[in-house]
């Protein structure tokens, strides 16, 4: 019953007395349960959206998506995402099936919870989530059921255990603030209580009572609870010192060793700038953590890149009450390359090549050089926001079939003046006419792949199309390179992608496309639109693209590039973009090289 999130689709698949088979998405996992014991059902499974099994759920006495009470009384199985178990279920819809239990000892109840958002925050990349808290299978008291309780899983269930913490340190220490609180909570959280700790998802680590309440010192920094270094491009080895502060409440000085554990992420040091700290009596006393990131040791933008760690203040001889104070250190880091690109001499109508010098002179590691036929450039942009488009491009490549020979992959390279956390904070749009009457006839869409197809982010950028006249929204069966911390985005779609029931086609017989292009914050609804009209023949383009160079710190290269003067009649070139993802972002990731034929 696909998703199982309406119980209709359990009626209409008539599952009285069968096992229900649906897929974890969109909505409360424990609610297909509830709607397939409404339905009759004997059971129903639920096959993961990750590799491996579904939080196990324990029992289920209501609804949370609506409050409804409800108790299930079949079984509700959790099936692992991949493997021969979803494999088998799905062969045997209307027959029978042999699958194996396995009996586990729920081995992950110490890690992060497999739907855990993580770190860091948008915009300033400091640190997010501070802390962890128990927060799958809770049970908890239910609303308006009287002495009833509910078991649910989720910030919701987690949120409550800190503020129950919270509240027991108040309650000790009646006359601090609120951020003393916070600290102390912070302060006082175990990362060793986490498994397969990891500082951008759990923060300081998992939250301890005890030591909340009996701590009489509290650590900080100018930027709270964490020592956060922000966002940092490195093009030169990065050195940094900032600031801790201990504060004591006790009426006796307290000293701490001060050491640091759990480095995590990119090569780097991290030097307390003391080894032993002496707070005395309702006094403050500070030291500084010097990081250090060597330059090279950043690796390029194939994934999200952090330095963290935690810094301890061990008690010495029972200061303290003997509670450890921790503050975890946090810095979001791209590599940078250096590449850059020069046409010289351009093409001309009389001479249709040109030579493109490529350099990667002070680059500390390598970078890449691919070429676009450059369509849609936006002027000077002062702002740097991340949905506005600076520059468009398109390339192609033979993508052929036993039933279609001359499919072609095209890639849409949408460069923009502005950095963005994550790309699925923004969309993207490519509004392609593909029968020249000025409207366009497709959408390629770059957008969040999770919530369109689950209902809920997960920071995959999918790639979909629309097709205008049938109103037909798909996935094409991509995910664009749309690195963390950037601001260039590739989306891949068929030449068949724009070739649908119902709306015109582009093919090789019909092969020239206009487009414009738009991108949106999904934050703030602004939105970038760009009033330029890109042309494109996928299957002879008017500029000579396709091209792709790796360069190693301060290589050269240099390549040719040649017009198709018949074409360019017809779909012009504005003239050559270079992309290098792993340059500074914004300007710098794509080359806007000029042609005009004269």
């Amino acid at each position: 019953v696909s998703l199982g999130c309406n119980p209709a689709e359990y009626v209409a698949a008539n599952v009285a007395g069968k096992l229900a088979v649906t897929k974890r998405g969109t909505c409360a996992r424990v609610a297909r349960a509830i709607f397939g014991q409404q339905a009759g059902a004997a059971a129903v499974a639920m096959i993961n959206n990750a590799a491996g099994y579904p939080p196990f759920e324990g029992p289920i006495t209501s609804n949370p998506d609506t409050g409804q009470p409800y108790t299930v009384t079949i079984p509700f199985l959790g099936i692992q995402g991949t493997g021969p178990d979803p494999t088998n279920l799905v062969a045997g819809d209307g027959g029978t099936t042999t699958f194996t239990a396995t009996t586990i000892t729920n081995p992950t109840y110490l890690q992060a919870a497999s739907f855990t958002s993580g770190g860091p925050r948008r915009g300033d990349s400091f640190l997010k989530p501070n802390v962890a808290a128990p927060g799958v299978s809770i049970l908890s008291t239910l609303m308006g059921s009287g002495t009833q309780g509910t078991i649910m899983s989720g910030t919701s269930m987690a949120a409550p255990h800190t503020a129950g913490v919270a509240a027991l340190a108040l309650q000790a220490h009646p006359s601090w603030s609120a951020e003393d609180v916070s600290n102390a909570v912070v302060n006082t959280a175990d990362p060793s209580q986490v498994a397969a700790y990891n500082t951008r998802v759990t923060g300081g680590g998992l939250i301890q009572a005890p030591g909340a309440v009996h701590t009489w010192g509290i650590a900080f920094t100018n930027e709270g609870t964490s020592l956060n270094y922000g966002f940092a491009e490195i093009k030169s080895d990065l050195v940094k010192s900032k600031a801790i502060k201990v504060h004591n409440y006790d009426g006796a000085a307290s000293t701490f060793n001060v050491t640091v554990s759990n480095q995590q992420g990119e090569t780097h040091t991290a030097v307390p700038s003391t080894s032993q700290l002496v707070v005395p009596a309702g006094q403050t006393a500070t030291f500084t953590l010097n990081l250090t990131v060597p330059a090279a040791s950043v690796h390029n933008d194939a994934a999200f890149r952090r330095v963290a760690g935690v810094v301890n203040l061990t008690p010495v001889s029972g200061a303290n009450n003997g509670v450890a104070l921790r503050v975890p250190y946090f810095l979001a880091a791209r590599g940078l390359s250096n590449v850059s690109a020069k046409l010289a001499p351009a093409p001309t109508s009389k001479n249709p090549s040109g030579t493109v010098a490529l350099s990667n002179v002070g680059g500390p590691i390598a970078g890449n050089a691919d070429f676009y036929a450059l369509g849609i450039q936006n002027g000077t942009q002062a702002l740097k926001n991340p949905f506005d488009v600076r520059a468009v491009g398109l390339q192609s490549f033979d993508n052929p079939t036993a039933t279609n020979p001359t499919r072609k992959l095209i890639v849409a390279a949408i460069n923009t003046w502005g950095r963005w956390n994550s790309a699925s904070t923004q969309e993207f749009d490519l509004y392609v006419d593909v029968n020249g009457d000025g409207h366009p006839d497709y959408v390629v869409i770059g957008y969040d792949f999770g919530a369109i197809t689950a209902g809920s982010f997960d920071g995959r950028y999918g790639v979909f199309v629309l097709t205008l006249a049938t109103g037909e929204l798909r996935s094409n069966g991509f995910l664009a390179q749309a690195p963390t911390d950037s601001s260039t985005v590739l989306i891949p779609f068929r030449s068949t992608d724009l070739c649908r029931p119902g709306a015109p086609c582009l093919s090789n017989t019909n092969p020239r496309m206009a487009y414009q292009v738009a991108g949106f914050d999904l934050f703030s609804n602004a939105f970038s639109a760009p009033s330029g009209v890109g042309l494109y023949n996928p299957w002879s383009p008017a500029i000579s693209q396709g091209d792709f160079y790796t360069l190693a710190p301060n290589a050269t290269a240099s390549t040719t590039v040649t017009v198709n003067s018949a074409e360019w009649a017809h779909t012009p070139a504005l003239g050559v973009m270079v992309v290098s993802t792993d340059n500074a972002s914004g300007a710098s990731e794509a080359a806007t090289l000029p042609v005009t034929l004269k």
